[in-house]
């Protein structure tokens, strides 16, 4: 008990040294800074182990400030982390997950998409810097006021020697003189003092000699000792000094040394051990500085790298192969389109009437796809889509791996004779670097970008009517046709819709949807407007391939490229109302993918409940066009004859998240798997998680392989460098 209270006292003693040295405000920059990480943690929805990771991220802080004399450089570094968390709370509201390193080099992005931060930032976001303010406001008032106290002491020192100074008739002791000169003598040394003191003497004596002198051999000799005297004084003085600034210097590289220790600990073991693996993943510092080692470094996580198997074989035998060889291909990536919305009535009204028209002739509808981009959103999309590989989760794909060696779709059709487009019509056609990846990539033609445009000059759009983004689709559509009409047939044409994206500012002429009150002004409102629009500008594309004559000898495939309404408060409380159901990730990621024949059997009408994704388009369009084999690697299979499937993911989700028919599961954020989520879609209930230890390593498996392809140029190593597929294993 005794000790309690001794401890007790000792942190009121330090309490109030605290606040007589750093005043209130330093009070509330404690206060402030214990609060943003219990609000920086909940904002990146950290659940397991909660209390102990702010306590580790209290005391990491804490000998920040502790490891440095001079409180200025940890108040800056500590700002420069603050603004790091920002970066983090924003980044997480969209992608779920912190922000890394490796995505600074995507940072030239973010002019492009102002309008959809502003749209997701909180202004609890801001909290993040609140209490770095106020840390550097009590640093600089804290040495403003040392300041002047040294100021004024010193004055004060001067103002004391002048009147000694100016003191007639009254002499300094010698010990008072040597006392004020012993800063100026600390490091002279015993035999330097005796050296000099017995030559002042012997000079003295020399220039008194045969005059009548006050001062007897007896004085000097007292004066000499008195001097040894000093000397000694001042030696044990600076030893005691030189001491105390090697323990001072001792205690400092202790407390760098600390939190270095707690951050190299949590990383290492938590390689071996799920619980520190679980503080390691989600602690801000740890997770930070092991991102920052991983990439220096070169570390990699992929560990489960799978064969690479020709499923395509043993897939495509079934009564639709070959429905469309032959025929030209249009595959039309439609911005932020989820699944919820096809055959949805919104208060009566038809959401998407020409899509849902389509779905009764003709028409196969996919109505358990997912989005499997990487963090490269859009881009990702068509990669996936087009290589039935993943992109990368450290940055967008099409940046990192530019140089590498590709054989996707648009080289295994131009294999077939086929000639191949992409056509997109966002102002920088670059965005995304698009002008570099594409010819990699199997395409001949990219049309993209706005005529007339200086900055970006080799644009093929006219800017006819601006909405959003750039050039609305309805006006693109008929510009696209122009230069769809010249590829020579049969053709590949990759269309990319730009109008339904985030934030949905539609011109009113265009908001077909009228809206309840409680949906107007709503994310969720706009975004069911601009929906109806896209699905309005789509039957005008398919007009213009009836007119064109190109539509009977065409397949057109339609699928979303990723989700349109992420996770917030308003979000998920209007669609958790239109839905019937809590808006859960199995809503969010899933998107549809609808493929038209015009030229096949009313028969071919159907939907398929299989569960897919995006990597799995390749192999079943080529099913459709009836392909004989794939001369690639792929990871995907063929949706019409495979009903087993999974579909990985690895952004938005933790990794090793996935979806399979009838359930999803949501891999923890602390990386370990019995902390993790699984329900079945139907009932929306949470079901035992043990039962999907399996597919929870197939799904990395998944992802591990596609990096593994990306960061290894394998398609190169098999495709140029003729070595075969189990070498590059």
């Amino acid at each position: 008990m005794d000790k309690i209270i001794s401890y007790i006292e000792k942190v009121k003693q330090f309490i109030k040294e605290f606040k007589d040295k750093y005043g209130t405000i330093g009070c509330a920059a404690v206060v402030l800074a214990i609060m943003k990480f219990i609000v920086f943690y909940i904002l990146m929805s950290v659940k397991s182990n909660f209390i102990l990771i702010c306590i580790i991220s209290w005391v990491i802080t804490y000998y920040l400030f502790k490891s440095f004399r001079n409180k200025y450089i940890p108040s800056a570094i500590y700002l420069i982390l603050a603004i790091l968390m920002f970066a983090d709370v924003t980044y997480c509201s969209y992608f779920n997950k912190y922000l890394s390193v490796a995505m600074l080099g995507s940072a030239g992005m973010l002019g492009d998409v102002t309008a959809s931060i502003k749209q997701i930032m909180r202004p609890v976001n801001f909290f993040m810097l609140l209490d770095a303010v106020v840390i550097l406001a009590t640093v600089v008032s804290y040495h403003r006021k040392e300041g002047g106290q040294r100021f004024t002491s010193f004055f004060r020192r001067k103002e004391r020697n002048a009147d000694i100074t100016e003191t007639e008739g009254q002499e300094k002791p010698v010990r008072d003189i040597l006392a004020e000169l012993d800063a100026m003598a600390l490091e002279e040394s015993m035999d330097q003092i005796q050296e000099e003191t017995s030559k002042e003497v012997l000079e003295k004596d020399g220039e008194e000699k045969g005059s009548v002198t006050d001062r007897t051999e007896l004085d000097y000799e007292d004066e000499l000792e008195n001097n040894l005297y000093q000397g000694r004084v001042r030696r044990k003085r600076a030893e005691r000094k030189r001491k105390r600034e090697k323990l001072k210097r001792l205690k400092v590289h202790r407390n760098q040394a600390i939190p270095v220790v707690i951050i190299i600990l949590l990383i290492v073991t938590s390689t071996f051990s799920p619980f520190m693996q679980s503080l390691a993943k989600q602690e801000f510092y740890t997770y930070h500085v092991g991102d920052v080692a991983s990439g220096a470094l070169g570390l990699s996580e992929q560990k489960n790298i799978m064969k690479f198997e020709d499923n395509y074989e043993t897939e495509k035998n079934g009564p639709l192969f070959g429905v469309a060889k032959g025929k030209n291909l249009v595959v039309i990536q439609v911005e932020s389109l989820q699944n919820f919305t096809i055959g949805m009535k919104y208060n009566g009204q038809e959401v998407t009437p020409f899509l849902n028209s389509l779905l009764k002739d003709k028409t196969v509808y996919f109505d358990h796809y997912y989005q499997q981009v990487g963090t490269g959103n859009t881009s990702d999309a068509e990669f996936a889509t087009n290589n039935s590989i993943m992109g990368s989760i450290e940055a967008f794909t099409y940046q990192l791996y530019e140089k590498n060696y590709f054989r996707g779709l648009p080289w295994l059709l131009k294999d077939q004779g086929y000639e191949t487009a992409v056509l997109h019509a966002h102002e920088n056609r670059d965005f995304w670097n698009r002008d570099d990846i594409y010819p990699a990539l199997g395409f001949d033609h990219y049309y993209g970008g706005l005529i007339g445009d200086t900055a970006r000059p080799g644009g093929n759009f006219k800017m006819t009517e601006w909405m959003g983004w750039g050039l609305t689709d309805s006006e693109f559509y008929p510009q696209a046709m122009d230069y769809i009409k010249e590829l020579q047939e049969p053709f590949y044409s990759f269309v990319i819709t730009l109008s339904n994206h985030h934030p949905y500012e539609m011109l009113d002429k265009y908001k077909f949807i009228k809206l309840a009150p409680e949906e107007k002004g709503t994310l969720v409102g706009n975004y069911l407007n601009s929906v109806s629009y896209t699905d309005y500008a789509l039957s005008k594309l398919f007009d213009e391939f009836k007119k064109a004559g190109l539509y009977d000898d065409t397949i057109f495939a339609i699928y979303g490229d990723h989700m349109g309404l992420p996770a917030s408060d308003e979000t998920n409380e209007v669609m958790g109302r239109l839905l019937g159901h809590p808006y859960d990730w199995d809503d969010r990621m899933n998107i549809p993918l609808i493929i038209h024949i015009p030229s096949a059997d009313k028969s071919v009408t159907t939907t398929i409940h299989n569960t897919g994704g995006q990597t799995d388009f390749l192999p079943t369009i080529s099913y459709l066009l009836g392909l004989d084999h794939l001369d690639t690697i792929y990871l995907g299979h063929n949706l019409f004859t495979y009903d087993k499937g999974i579909v990985a993911e690895h952004a938005y989700l933790p990794y090793g998240s996935f979806f399979i028919n009838g359930y999803g599961f949501e891999m923890a954020r602390d990386g370990v798997f019995k902390d993790g989520r699984a329900w079945n879609i139907k009932t929306r209930k949470d079901v035992d998680v043990n039962q999907f230890y399996d597919y929870y390593m197939k799904s990395r498996g998944i992802s591990d392989t596609s990096v593994y392809i990306l960061q290894n140029d394998i398609l190169r190593k098999v495709y140029k460098d003729g070595k075969s597929r189990e070498e590059v294993l």
